[in-house]
This record gives structure tokens, sequence and C-alpha cells, in this order.
């Protein structure tokens, strides 16, 4: 497993994660999503299955604010009670 490839999700995530605090409707940013997959990717090249969570390339179109917060607490969430904990501590997060 890759440390930094690891610190590198968990910083994308959480910087996701306050910066969609309060965000309403349609994601008109699709660097956003973009970010995200790229957090999912990294954990992915340090050996974890989380190839569920990616999103796909039409959700750049589509998809609420709403559910991309869903996406990124539930891969936080994974993280934090997991027996793979791997610096994701839900009290921080």
């Amino acid at each position: 497993m890759s440390n930094d490839l690891v610190k590198r999700a968990y910083s994308i995530l959480t910087a996701l994660r306050k910066n969609l605090e309060g965000a309403r409707g349609f994601i008109h940013q699709p660097e956003l999503i973009t970010m995200y997959n790229s957090a999912i990717q990294n954990l992915e090249k340090a050996g974890f299955a989380v190839v569920e969570w990616r999103l796909s390339d039409n959700a750049i179109e589509s998809l609420y604010a709403v559910e991309l917060r869903v996406k990124v607490d539930t891969v936080l969430t994974y993280f934090s009670v997991s027996d793979k904990q791997i610096g994701f501590d839900a009290h921080r997060a």
C-alpha cells in the first residue's frame, strides 16, 4: 500500500467534503468529479477494492451536489470503520 497515494486520496476527499457543504443543485464544475475519481483511483492503485464508488463519465453532466457528498461520505466512512483504517478518522473527517 502506498502511503502517499492514500494521503492524497484522503486530502482530496476531505477537501471535497468541506467545499461541497451547503452546495445544492447540479454540479457545474466537472473538475470536482474528476478530483473525486482521482482520489478513488489513488486508493485503487494503493491496493483497495473501491471501484464501486467510481463515478461514470456521464455523471459529469447529471450529478447533484448531494450525490457527490454521499459518495465522499461513503468512502470516508468506510475507511474510518473498516479494519483497514488507513488514516481516515471519522472524528477528524
